[in-house]
């Protein structure tokens, strides 16, 4: 499950920057796993850190940290480009 959100927004990334047209990177496949890269060492720094504070299970506090991080970055690039 983590690992299909971090696709989905890995996906949404590479959509959203390109403006729907992946054809304007140089190699879209890389930048795929770029941003699917940054969001799987995002998640689990986060959870780790939280995990130390909390007493719920690891796999519900990484798939939160990892939405959690997902929309905020999306939103800070969102922010950014207006």
């Amino acid at each position: 499950m983590w690992l299909l959100i971090c696709s989905f927004y890995s996906i949404f990334k590479l959509f959203y920057e390109s403006d729907g047209d992946i054809s304007k990177y140089y190699r879209p496949f890389n930048e795929f796993f770029n941003h699917l890269i940054a969001i799987i060492v995002i998640g689990l720094v986060l959870s780790f850190i939280v995990k130390i504070f909390s007493k719920n299970i690891f796999s519900k506090i990484l798939i939160w940290t990892t939405i959690v991080a997902g929309v905020m970055s999306v939103h800070g690039s969102i922010m950014f480009t207006v």
